[in-house]
């Protein structure tokens, strides 16, 4: 699409990094939409910093740092791909300035009036010069050299734009004013010393040829190391004896094996066996433009079966996938793919027991460090109950087996002796606790398996609880009014199309979370998002488009219900109330549903900071005690056993504390 806009045609007369540069330095003066993202997320980072009193900010307190530095903390499997993404960015952003304090006064000097401006975390970070260094190790070394360029007017006409503009730029070094024509490798190695290529530095100092060279190895080294997992990974799905049949008979000329067309070579190629570098600059022969086009109908009868099957587009990005094709490649032609009840049977078979030899190193560790058992029940489409045992050690968690039981009332006399049988088969000396929700007929078992095994601890789930607590807060009359008027302004504006449309057109395509039960507190996320989007909403039916509905019956009279409510200061007090109960409240949720670290030496803590929190917010005994006993009451015999009393005593984060003793 830049290439249409700009040339008419699909090839590039001038690099995306050139057309981004000032007019003064040549360039049309554009945005990078890539720096562009990165100026948005250097503004996120900066935000999240300073703790700004936004819902967004406290729920990623709550949820990913913990008290740890935004600065610090590093990326987990588990976290959402979002997330994974802005560290990313700051890593990125960091090593350009230097240290975080480089960073910091940049993005302070774009502060004005506690408001930042993109654009101009834009100009600072990412400056016309940085836009043409490609490499991103660059930046520690761009104070020694300066780029030069001598393009004329870039809005020139279509005609002359082709042999005006240049077609590379020239790098001028600051410390002996060497120009070097080529690339940001080029003048590396005119720094570091390297003969070749380039006239060596004369001026350069003993501490910049280990900088440079220090971060031409980084980068050589992730290439390689990238080139070497992917031979690796494909040598790991070879269907062969061998990698290379008859090997001898293949005859070489130079470095090169010619290669033709037909038979197994249209579907795989032979593997080097160093890793190759793929910075030397080829010539694109017949035979990779032939590659090319084969490749291409492979993608897209890929595509195909991927659209016609119904097939996530993240699933291709597993490893798995890429294995898959590999291994298709190898057979070559005629590979018929598997029946479905190969799928069914043995093929799953086969899986299964893979996956067993898989848990072998979870076992071992079972009797090193123990592991806990966690049983739930669900419903299927078809009514069935099936119960699942999972175990948990700090290998992770693993599934153990499974029960469907339908005809059979699940009582506690039933839960307990499908789960001491579990244990039994597990070995008792390695089960530390067993942990289920708060459903009596799991409290039943409970007492069951204490007079069997007492050494053995049954722990109700800290989420399960939690959401209870939840509950019967919003149970409470002065919350339960709050969050049923929220419920039918909601229930209002998504029950009519044209008042859905315009609180997105109002809210930016912006959706309000719809309440439904509070198990997983969305009485709280519908509360803060109402609060964050008071100002849209209150335009909305204020708005010469909302006054021109037409409603009849009952939905006139809810519509002025809705309206009312709007503008009522009363429950926008009320709302702000409630956040102020409910946010201590979800944060521990979150830290409790969390995978990312066990929760158990921070829960009683915790806790006591959720109740010393609700106090200070509320002030008066008379208005938190009825929370607080609900808290109380709630904790009380499920997080409170001794189990837990010992794991918050052995934490150092609460054994040290103040407040704690």
């Amino acid at each position: 699409m830049c290439s249409s806009f700009l040339w008419g045609h699909k090839i590039h007369l001038v690099s995306w990094s050139s057309v981004c540069q000032d007019i003064k330095h040549g360039g049309l003066g554009l945005f990078s939409a890539k720096f562009w993202n990165y100026a948005t997320a250097a503004k996120l980072l900066w935000m999240i910093h300073l703790k700004k009193d936004i819902l967004w900010i406290k729920w990623v307190h709550g949820t990913y740092l913990r008290q740890t530095s935004i600065w610090q903390i590093q990326s987990k499997n588990c976290d959402s791909w979002m997330w994974k993404q802005l560290l990313k960015a700051r890593n990125m952003i960091r090593d350009k300035m230097g240290s975080v304090d480089n960073l910091l006064n940049a993005i302070n000097s774009c502060c004005v009036n506690n408001n930042i401006n993109i654009s101009s975390i834009y100009r600072v970070l990412f400056s016309s010069s940085l836009l043409c260094m490609k490499d991103q190790g660059l930046y520690n070394f761009s104070h020694y050299m300066e780029l030069s360029s001598t393009a004329s007017n870039p809005l020139m006409s279509s005609q002359n734009r082709e042999s005006e503009w240049p077609k590379k730029n020239k790098i001028k070094c600051t410390l002996c004013g060497h120009e070097t024509t080529g690339g940001i490798s080029r003048q590396k190695e005119h720094l570091a010393g390297s003969r070749g290529n380039t006239k060596p530095c004369k001026k350069v100092t003993p501490d910049i040829i280990a900088r440079v060279k220090a971060a031409m190895a980084e980068t050589k080294g992730k290439k390689s190391d990238k080139i070497r997992f992917e031979i690796e990974r494909r040598q790991d799905v070879d269907i062969s004896n061998s990698r290379i049949e008859n090997a001898e008979e293949i005859t070489k000329i130079g470095n090169k094996r010619p290669r033709e067309f037909g038979a197994i070579h249209r579907y795989a190629t032979f593997l080097p066996e160093e890793p190759t570098s793929s910075l030397t600059m080829k010539q694109t022969t017949v035979d990779a433009a032939e590659r090319k086009r084969r490749k291409e109908l492979v993608h897209e009868w890929v595509s195909l079966w991927t659209y016609e099957s119904g097939i996530p587009f993240h699933a291709l990005m597993l490893p798995s996938f890429n294995n898959m094709c590999e291994a298709i490649g190898q057979f070559g032609p005629g590979y018929v793919g598997p029946t479905m009840y190969q799928l069914r049977e043995p093929l799953l078979k086969k899986a299964v027991s893979r996956t067993s030899v898989g848990l072998e190193p979870h076992k071992k560790l079972w009797e090193t460090t123990g592991c806990t058992l966690m049983t739930d029940s669900w419903t299927d489409r078809k009514h069935r109950c099936v119960m699942n045992m999972c175990i948990h050690s700090s290998a992770g968690v693993i599934f153990y087996n499974s029960i469907e039981k339908s005809a059979e009332s699940h009582t506690g006399d039933f839960i307990y002796k499908w789960v001491d049988q579990c244990i039994q088969e597990i070995g008792a000396d390695y089960v530390v606790q067993v942990v289920t929700d708060n459903h009596s007929a799991n409290m039943a078992a409970k007492e069951k398996l204490k007079i069997k095994r007492p050494r053995i601890f049954w722990t109700s789930c800290a989420a399960h609880t939690t959401n209870l607590m939840l509950q019967d807060i919003g149970k409470l009359t002065n919350f339960k009014n709050i969050i049923e008027k929220a419920r039918a302004l909601t229930v209002f504006i998504y029950g009519h199309t044209r008042t859905l449309a315009l609180m997105r057109k109002c809210t930016r395509r912006k959706d309000i979370v719809r309440p439904g039960t509070t198990r997983f507190a969305t009485s709280f996320l519908t509360l803060g998002s109402l609060l964050e989007k008071k100002d849209a909403l209150m335009a909305m039916f204020n708005s010469d488009e909302f006054t021109s509905l037409k409603f009849v019956g009952a939905a006139k009279k809810k519509a002025l219900t809705a309206n009312a409510t709007v503008i009522s200061r009363t429950f926008w007090r009320g709302v702000r109330s409630c956040l102020k109960v409910f946010t201590p409240l979800f944060k521990f949720l979150r830290m409790v549903d969390s995978d990312t670290c066990p929760s158990m030496g921070f829960i009683i803590g915790e806790l006591n900071q959720v109740k010393r929190e609700i106090m200070t917010a509320l002030k008066t005994e008379k208005s938190y005690m009825p929370i607080i006993s609900i808290i109380e009451r709630h904790a009380k015999n499920r997080l409170d056993s001794s189990l837990h009393l010992a794991a918050w005593f052995l934490n150092p984060l609460f054994y040290y504390a103040e407040d704690e003793k």
